[in-house]
C-alpha cells in the first residue's frame, strides 16, 4: 500500500464538492481535518431544523437522550426508549 499525501489545494477541492453528509462522516472520524474543513464552503441543498432532529440533504440526525442507571437495572420503559433510539424530552 502506498503512502501518498494529498495537497491542501486538492483536499480543499475534494471537500468543497463532496456531499455534505459524507463530509460530516469524514471529519467526525479524522480530527486532523476539522480545522481545515471549517475553511471550505459547505454546500447544502436542504436543511430542516426541528426540536428533536436535524435533516441535511434528506439524511436525518435525531437528537435525544440515552438514559443509563448508575445502580441496578433500568426500568422497562427506559430500556424500550433506549432501544428505539433515545428519549425525547
Amino acid at each position: 500500500m502506498s503512502n501518498t499525501s494529498v495537497s491542501l489545494k486538492t483536499l480543499h477541492f475534494l471537500l468543497q464538492h463532496m456531499e455534505a453528509n459524507k463530509r460530516f462522516e469524514i471529519c467526525q472520524r479524522c480530527p486532523a481535518l476539522r480545522e481545515f474543513e471549517k475553511s471550505v464552503p459547505l454546500k447544502i441543498k436542504s436543511l430542516v431544523l426541528k426540536e428533536s432532529y436535524v435533516a441535511v440533504n434528506d439524511t436525518t440526525y435525531k437528537l435525544g437522550i440515552i438514559r443509563k442507571c448508575k445502580v441496578g437495572e433500568a426500568p422497562r420503559y427506559v430500556t424500550y426508549a433506549n432501544e428505539m433510539g433515545c428519549v425525547w424530552d
